[in-house]
């Protein structure tokens, strides 16, 4: 377990992966600044809405992250992408006890992921499939 950091885990480089960690009490859970990384199946708790940290964030230089199956809750945004270019992906992520769930750019896509208490469950990208309002 990962706990009592600023930032659980930094992925800065490229093809970076974090895996099945369970990142607890963390202002940040993960972070990154590479491309084509993954952030799969992890357990992501912060440290609640009255903190300003992020469940996943991906930095202005990160593209082709995908962000799946991992369990994120009690932090401001769940998962948020500051590059609106990054061409990302997130599925099957369950999201809880926030103020934002997904905060995602225009050509992110999202699918299959299950957002709850939270007042803002998506912002940005583009549904895939019938699942999160998608055609």
């Amino acid at each position: 377990m990962i706990s009592g950091f600023y930032i659980g885990v930094l992925l800065t480089g490229d093809q970076g992966r974090a895996v099945n960690l369970q990142l607890v009490n963390n202002d940040y859970g993960v972070a990154t600044s590479g491309k084509a990384c993954a952030v799969q199946d992890c357990y992501i708790v912060g440290l609640g809405t009255n903190h300003t940290g992020e469940g996943v964030t991906l930095y202005k230089s990160s593209s082709g992250i995908l962000v799946k199956g991992n369990q994120i809750s009690e932090f401001i945004t769940g998962i948020v992408d500051s590059n609106a270019d990054g061409f990302n992906a997130f599925t099957g992520n369950y999201i809880a006890d926030g103020d934002y769930g997904i905060v995602v750019g225009s050509n992110d896509l999202y699918q299959g992921n299950i957002i709850t208490n939270c007042a803002v469950p998506f912002t940005g990208g583009q549904a895939i499939g019938t699942e999160n309002g998608g055609d």
